[in-house]
């Protein structure tokens, strides 16, 4: 039960890319218990692991053939994950709609 939950919350944050969650927060655990003094570098460290889980997620997202959340969870599960998929829910019937028809006077 708690597994199932887990893996829903992970896979839906982070798509496919969720498989790779357990291992970068085993590398920041054993960074945090080598060196817990050294805060500059796992600051620095942290911020480009969270850029590069961005980018890799929006990669993925790109070749699922960039689904939204009318799509389905199962889509977006394939894909980058609510972390890509949810900014562009919210301009989601603006970039659907046709373009505004210039009127003429």
């Amino acid at each position: 039960m708690t597994g199932d939950v887990v893996h829903a919350v992970v896979a839906g944050t982070f798509g496919r890319i969720a498989y790779a969650v357990p291992i970068a927060l085993l590398v920041f655990g054993i960074r945090l218990l080598r060196a817990p003094e050294d805060q500059a570098s796992t600051n620095r460290i942290t911020i480009g692991t969270t850029v590069l889980t961005f980018a890799a997620a929006g990669l993925v997202h790109i070749s699922a053939g960039m689904p939204s959340p009318p799509d389905g969870a199962l889509r977006m599960r394939d894909a980058g994950g609510m972390i890509v998929s949810w900014p562009r829910a919210r301009s989601w019937p603006r970039s659907r709609t046709s373009a505004p028809s210039r009127s003429c006077c």
